[in-house]
């Protein structure tokens, strides 16, 4: 950041002074906020595989923060984003369907929050949602749309569900 913002403002890649009220800027801070809560989910959560899971999603939301700040500059495409974010996307779904396999479908309305993992998880996918419609603010302002993001994010709170689930199921066994 550089040293000569005014008070409220903020760089990103490619662009200086940016207001902190800019629309790109609170989708950062949603992404940002998300990848906390998947960390805080994590620290609550006893599973080592729900805490490996969400440690690579916290550092794919890393990468997802990158290529928002630069969207509208060519180092996305130098810094190899899109692809990251592919990859990503793609082990996510994959980490879903292991799951969907593996999960019962509840049979009633979910309410969690009967153990410290459930709950957290819980905020996490609500978080994670809100990054979400942050991001589509983002787009519908100021452009361009970059449809993977979009996906992974939504993508994302299904994972995060599913995890939930799986604490659950813990929780009654």
């Amino acid at each position: 950041m550089s040293r000569n913002n005014p008070v409220g403002a903020t760089d990103l890649i490619g662009r200086s002074n940016v207001s902190k009220a800019d629309a790109r800027i609170e989708a950062l801070g949603a992404v940002e906020e998300a990848a906390a809560a998947l960390a805080f989910a994590r620290g609550l959560t006893p599973d080592a595989n729900s805490k490996a899971e969400l440690k690579k999603c916290q550092a794919e939301l890393s990468v997802i923060m990158g290529a928002l700040a630069g969207l509208d500059s060519a180092s996305q495409t130098a810094l190899g984003m899109r692809s990251k974010i592919q990859a990503a996307l793609e082990r996510l779904m994959a980490s879903i369907r292991h799951l969907q396999g593996i999960i019962p479908n509840p049979q009633a309305f979910v309410l969690a929050g009967e153990s410290p993992a459930s709950g957290a998880l819980d905020m996490a996918r609500t978080v994670v949602r809100r990054a979400e419609r942050r991001v589509v603010q983002m787009y519908a302002e100021q452009g361009p749309n970059d449809e993977l993001i979009l996906e992974y994010l939504n993508k994302l709170s299904t994972l995060v569900y599913m995890l939930e689930l799986s604490a659950m199921q813990e929780e009654l066994d």
